[in-house]
């Protein structure tokens, strides 16, 4: 249909259309850049703390994804063991995480209702950072679920 031509849209192809940016699309393209400071940053950090394959396996449990730089034999061991789900971001990881933020709130005697609000926006950000797939955005808002009906 098109013979496979693309091109990239310049600035003015766009004004030719007249596009203008709604507040929500601002905020959308605001959370997404924030997410990828944050994520570089973490990643950064990680790198200049470890080295080798303990790098990429942090890297990798933290923020997904840097499976292919783990190796074959890495790959294997986490599979014959069947901890290789662990390596993809999924409820684990956000049942951890509201797990972990709950039981510190708790700890500090904050209430209930909020240490739930707490661990939910951390997730929320967790989610955001981490690219918002399909199992954690699921994730995700099963556990805004089920910190709405503990809420109340």
């Amino acid at each position: 249909m098109y013979d496979a031509i693309y091109r990239i849209a310049s600035i003015q192809d766009i004004q030719t259309f007249r596009y203008a940016e709604s507040v929500t699309v601002k905020f959308h393209r605001w959370c997404l850049h924030s997410g990828g400071i944050v994520r570089q940053s973490v990643e950064t950090q990680i790198g200049q703390q470890m080295t080798g394959t303990a790098k990429v396996l942090a890297q990798a449990l933290f923020l997904g994804g840097h499976y292919n730089e783990l190796g074959q034999e890495t790959m294997k061991s986490f599979a014959y063991t069947g901890l290789i789900h662990i390596l993809s971001i999924s409820g684990s990881h956000i049942a951890l995480l509201l797990a972990l933020v709950y039981g510190i709130g708790r700890l500090l005697r904050l209430k209930k209702r909020t240490c739930l609000i707490v661990g939910v926006c951390m997730a929320i950000f967790y989610c955001a950072i981490v690219g918002g797939s399909a199992p954690v955005v699921r994730a995700t808002l099963m556990s805004l679920l089920l910190c709405i009906a503990y809420i109340k």
